[in-house]
């Protein structure tokens, strides 16, 4: 049964026919990163989603092949996806552990390594 806020979508299905890959919902063009879950109530199949803009549910009525945005992201939703994509930073300089090794004399290149001191190339 669809509740009064669906909105019907024009969408794009993944090559196995089963799963979206894409819809446009308010004029914009939305990817589905990945489905996380899927449930189904008679003809109707229910798809929650995850997109860069936040978790959707769309709903799929295979007796009449219409798509429909059950439910968007809310404002918490969105901002938690703006974290998730949010670049991620290597350490400073002296935590890591090459710079560590540089102070301490450990790990400079030798000829072969600890292991090969007795091999020789033949």
């Amino acid at each position: 049964m669809l509740s009064r806020s669906a909105e019907s979508v024009l969408l794009a299905v993944r090559p196995d026919g089963f799963t979206p890959q894409a819809f446009r919902w308010h004029g914009e063009l939305v990817r589905v990163l990945t489905v996380e879950g899927v449930r189904t109530y008679g003809t109707e199949r229910r798809f929650r989603i995850r997109t860069t803009g936040g978790r959707f549910e769309l709903s799929f009525h295979s007796d009449a092949g219409l798509w429909y945005v059950l439910r968007g992201p809310t404002r918490l939703g969105r901002a938690l996806c703006l974290l998730d994509s949010m670049p991620r930073y290597a350490l400073p300089v002296w935590r890591r552990r090459a710079y560590r090794r540089a102070l301490t004399g450990r790990g400079k290149a030798s000829g072969g390594g600890k292991n090969a001191d007795g091999l020789a190339l033949v």
